[in-house]
């Protein structure tokens, strides 16, 4: 018997999460109740808020926040029992998928949670781009926005390097080559991309921050490099 796959799109705050997970929604794949509008996502945040709020709780518990991450994450039982919680309802219903970038400051308790239905999809966008949105949206200077891209794409990185999965490049400069690059995944993923729905859905507009002119801070360039080398690619 097929276990049916449970996403966990992984990936840094402002990094096209919403946008792919928004596109998975339209390929067949639930949601649950998620956000679907904010100020700084028109067309939807696709995050379960109270899924927010615990994984804050969890950061919180180790001294940390979203914008200051934890050198390293536990997650006691109770904490641990809601999200299971939260995985039994969402996988009722499959293919189902959570989001939300925190996901990346402790995977793997959502990989212990799912189990053999856990299938991750990352996306990653050029730091600088990253930063200049964090920049606009949280009043975070430049500087601490690299320094969290660093962060949260090294543990992308680190789990992908050990256990590769799909990672796609949220560069919206590149309109038709995303989309196609999102049907592809679809289809590898055995979903029922609905071109059209994802064709309205999927814009430029999305993206604030275009990154083709950008240069990548010396820093950030292995990483980058390594994102770049390891996207999902259209066949």
């Amino acid at each position: 018997m097929i276990t049916p796959p449970f996403f966990v799109v992984l990936g840094m705050h402002r990094s096209g999460t919403s946008c792919l997970t928004g596109a998975l929604e339209r390929c067949g794949v639930y949601l649950g109740d998620v956000r679907r509008t904010g100020k700084h996502n028109k067309r939807g945040y696709f995050e379960i808020r109270h899924l927010q709020q615990l994984h804050d709780e969890i950061l919180e518990a180790n001294n940390g926040a979203w914008y200051n991450p934890p050198l390293k994450v536990s997650v006691n039982d109770t904490h641990k029992n809601r999200l299971k919680e939260m995985f039994d309802e969402l996988s009722v219903n499959s293919p189902s998928a959570i989001k939300d970038p925190r996901l990346l400051l402790i995977p793997e308790v959502w990989q212990e949670i799912s189990g053999e239905s856990y299938q991750p999809i990352g996306t990653f966008r050029h730091p600088i781009a990253v930063a200049k949105s964090l920049e606009k949206r949280n009043e975070l200077s430049i500087e601490q926005g690299l320094e969290l891209w660093k962060i949260y794409n090294t543990a992308l990185v680190n789990m992908h390097s050990t256990s590769p999965f799909p990672i796609i490049h949220y560069d919206l400069s590149r309109y038709t080559h995303y989309f196609k690059t999102v049907v592809h995944l679809a289809k590898a993923l055995k979903l029922k991309p609905q071109k059209v729905n994802l064709f309205f859905f999927i814009s430029s507009r999305l993206e604030h921050q275009q990154s083709a002119a950008l240069s990548v801070p010396a820093d950030c360039q292995e990483l980058y490099s390594y994102l770049l080398q390891n996207q999902f690619r259209i066949s």
